[in-house]
């Protein structure tokens, strides 16, 4: 016997509730368990003979009639409430279910809600008793067992009806999920009869309300109120919704984009709808549309439609039997069957892909006849042509593409078969090892192909690289496989990452400067890094020629004496001859004279290139910053050449027209008083840029900036009246979008001042670049802060990239005075070397 139930014993002639409320005072560690086991003593302590003695003889009160076992273990309730006065209705449960394990879930139900004399918990509430009866120590978590306890019990006149014993079962804390067929169940055991449990189940998993999609769709153009007009069959509601108004909504979608809505009407109360494109734009003749329409009712929505089948905008007829009548190296003869109603005809050239290029070339129209000027179009390459009409109204539709090729075949090495298929090439060497449609290229491996230049065929020639491969991804994300490019040993781009993420292959152009370009036997070798953690894939390459507008003005410091074209004259020379350069030391400088008057003129900016580099110092970097100016004017301060004197550079300015001069002009680059070390000159070039176009910009002289096809991304500026003033580290970012393929140079001119500082020129020096390359460092616009200075710089094409480019303004951290800014514009080149 142990120490509690002896406590009770020894105190038989106490009132229960005074034995209850002083077990926990003589014994406080006694827990809920063991006390329970104790007052069982005090009910029938020698096997039930004294119980009508221990509890009062009128037990009337008790609603279980002659249920001993739930009198018994109610009594036993009471006296553990009575010592445990805090504890909940969970816990005296699972106590009497230890004590009493045959108890059903009705007996426990009237066990908790047992009232005086021996009151438990007699205010449960159903949800509460439930959520007990469930609890895993309790032992009761089956819906059945609930269902009966809620009904049978009758201690619940909250819950008269099937469907109030239903609502406790799917009550949150109680079986939430609980399914139809389980609801019946559990309903059919507490004894409930068929009608009520039907209507309980109806009220609580009602049938859902299904709307099907509009059906019979279709779409006609009308061409002379230039819209789209769509009709469908009404839809038939279900019984719950008769009655009811049915709203209609339609999408139209461009074929191809069913992701972007062209058109939407929504709110339609008939099956028909008069559809012009949202952003108020006319339909163009030959696009093609779909459909899909839903229907609306009482908040009750349908899917979407299928779609339509397409319709084709038509209305205007394109020429026909466009042919080509002749062709030269410089001009292509159009000639098309005559057309009704035209005021005109345009002409237009594609790739192949049927996409048309970005520099469309001249034409001009006689009748039904086109002269195409060919000079300007990239060569070797495959086009198309197409002729339109114009009409009162608007331009009609383009004509059936009209094949043609400029020029002859351009070289490739195809290397997704095995071997490679090379057209104009020859294998030097591969490490590539072929994987079903490509070559994959590890750590420091390297494909050099050969082929033949001849340079006196391309004068005005240099050649455009295109390159298609990816890189391999690790199984947590992107890889790793920086590539370097060269042509003759001569470094064209390095440590370059395809872009893409390596989710598919990707189109790279880079242009090869004439330089690198020898007459006769030339090598062109892709290597990757040693830094590579994944693999290169190389699927394609392309070499195709690439016309220049005009030809370059050299002035070639590799021969002694320099070659100079016809068009430059050399006036000072104060670098030595170095092997393949001149160096030149502190304070010396090179000048050149070009131009004889033509400057002047809509396009007469040209494009400055210098190609040299830094001498180191012993083992470290040196220090050989260089000025630039043409007719006096700076065009570049103090400019130190990236690439740690470890390979020549080609940096690049635009000088506009407004800067030159109507006769000779003067180029100059000097080498800075305090330079430790010499700069090395390898060529510079004039090139004439004759065609040159704003296609982006953004205006700072307001706020905020107004722009115009540029985002801005970041701006520290504070707002100055009609410019932005910029202080240390001050950052302006904006960012454009370029097509795939763009292979010209794109200059970005920034529009600014340094302020004074007082009487003196102020110092704010800036770094400017592009897609995080240096275009500029250190650079400081010149004009001593007296009034706002256009600097322009040419980012080259390996730099670009399709899609999102971005470039940054940064002022240095050693600024003493505040750099202005009050404009930025953006010029894609369409001609130049291309570099």
């Amino acid at each position: 016997m142990n120490l509690y139930v002896q406590f009770v014993k020894n105190n038989l002639d106490q009132r229960p509730e005074e034995i209850a409320a002083n077990i926990c005072k003589v014994f406080p560690e006694i827990t809920l368990n063991e006390a329970s086991d104790a007052f069982r003593h005090l009910i029938r302590p020698s096997g039930g003979a004294e119980y009508a003695a221990l509890i009062e003889a009128d037990t009337s009160t008790i609603s279980t009639e002659h249920d001993t076992a739930v009198e018994a273990a109610s009594y036993q309730a009471w006296l553990l409430r009575l010592a445990f006065p805090q504890t909940e209705a969970a816990d005296i449960a699972q106590a009497i279910h230890v004590s009493y394990t045959s108890l059903t879930s009705v007996q426990m139900t009237l066990v908790l809600k047992h009232g005086e004399p021996y009151p438990v918990f007699p205010d449960l509430t159903p949800e509460a008793t439930a959520s007990v009866l469930i609890r895993p120590e309790v032992g009761y978590g089956q819906p059945p067992a609930v269902a009966q306890a809620l009904h049978l019990s009758g201690v619940f006149p909250e819950c008269p009806h099937a469907l109030d014993t239903a609502k406790v079962l799917k009550s949150a804390h109680v079986f939430p999920q609980l399914d139809k067929e389980a609801m019946k169940n559990a309903l059919q055991s507490a004894q409930f009869n068929d009608t009520e449990i039907a209507e309980a189940l109806a009220a609580l998993y009602p049938d859902p309300i299904v709307l099907q999609p509009p059906s019979g769709l279709s779409l006609q153009y009308d061409a002379i109120q230039q819209r789209v007009e769509a009709t469908w069959q009404a839809s038939v509601l279900p019984p719950a919704l008769q009655g009811k108004t049915a709203l209609y909504s339609i999408r139209l979608y461009s074929a191809g984009y069913t992701d972007q809505t062209a058109a939407q009407m929504d709110g339609l109360t008939n099956p028909e709808a008069q559809l012009t494109l949202d952003n108020g734009q006319p339909f163009a003749e030959g696009d093609q549309y779909s459909a899909q329409v839903k229907v609306t009712v009482e908040g009750y929505s349908s899917d979407w439609s299928t779609h339509s089948s397409p319709v084709t905008i038509i209305g205007l007829q394109p020429p026909q039997q466009v042919a080509i009548a002749v062709q030269s190296d410089s001009t292509l003869l159009l000639s098309w069957s005559p057309l009704a109603g035209t005021t005109d005809f345009q002409i237009r050239v594609t790739n192949e892909a049927g996409q048309p290029i970005d520099l469309q070339p001249k034409y001009a129209i006689s009748g039904n006849e086109g002269k195409v000027d060919m000079t300007l179009l990239p060569r070797p390459a495959r086009y198309n042509a197409q002729v339109r009409g114009m009409f009162q109204v608007q331009a009609g539709p383009w004509s059936a593409p009209v094949p043609f090729t400029n020029g002859k075949s351009g070289l490739e090495a195809n290397f997704s078969i095995n071997p490679p298929q090379l057209h104009g090439f020859g294998m030097v060497h591969s490490d590539g090892a072929f994987e079903n449609d490509h070559i994959k290229l590890g750590i420091s491996q390297n494909v050099t192909l050969s082929f033949n230049w001849d340079a006196a065929a391309h004068t005005s020639d240099t050649a455009a690289l295109s390159l298609s491969a990816l890189v391999s991804r690790t199984s947590e994300g992107e890889g790793y496989s920086p590539i370097t490019i060269s042509v003759n040993g001569n470094t064209v781009i390095t440590d370059y990452t395809i872009p893409g993420g390596g989710y598919g292959a990707y189109p790279n152009f880079f242009i090869i400067p004439p330089v690198y370009l020898f007459q006769g036997a030339n090598q062109l070798q892709i290597q990757t890094s040693p830094a590579a953690r994944t693999y290169l894939w190389l699927y394609n390459l392309n070499l195709k020629i690439f016309r220049y507008v005009q030809e370059n003005d050299v002035a070639d410091f590799s021969k002694n004496p320099p070659a100079v074209n016809q068009n430059l004259r050399l006036i000072e020379n104060s670098g030595e001859f170095a092997g393949d350069h001149i160096r030149i030391g502190n304070n010396d400088s090179v000048a050149v004279e070009f131009g004889s008057g033509e400057f002047q003129n809509q396009f007469g900016h040209i494009l400055f290139s210098v190609y040299g580099l830094v001498s180191r110092s012993s083992e470290s970097e040196g220090y050989s910053p260089i000025t630039l100016t043409v007719n006096g004017q700076p065009i570049i301060s103090n400019f130190t050449v990236p690439g740690a004197g470890f390979a020549p550079h080609l940096i690049q300015f635009v000088i506009p027209s407004s800067q030159l001069a109507n006769g000779t002009n003067t180029a100059r680059l000097q080498v800075a008083p305090d330079a430790r070390t010499f700069f090395w000159l390898y060529n510079l070039q004039i090139t004439r840029l004759t065609y040159y176009q704003e296609t982006a910009s953004c205006n700072l002289s307001t706020n905020p900036p107004a722009t115009h096809n540029v985002s801005v991304q970041r701006n520290d500026g504070r707002f100055a009246g009609d410019h932005f003033v910029y202080y240390r580290n001050g950052t302006f970012q904006a960012s454009m979008e370029f097509q795939q393929g763009y292979a010209f140079p794109i200059v970005v001119n920034y529009n600014g001042l340094v302020s004074r500082n007082g009487n003196q020129a102020g110092k704010a020096p800036v770094e400017i670049s592009f897609n995080d390359q240096p275009l500029a460092a250190n650079y400081t616009f010149p004009g001593a802060g007296f009034g706002y200075v256009d600097s322009y710089f040419a980012a080259a094409i390996p730099i670009l990239r399709p899609g999102a480019n971005t470039t940054s303004l940064i002022v240095n951290a050693d600024s003493v005075t505040l750099f202005w800014l009050r404009g930025l514009k953006i010029y894609q080149l369409q001609g130049g070397d291309g570099l």
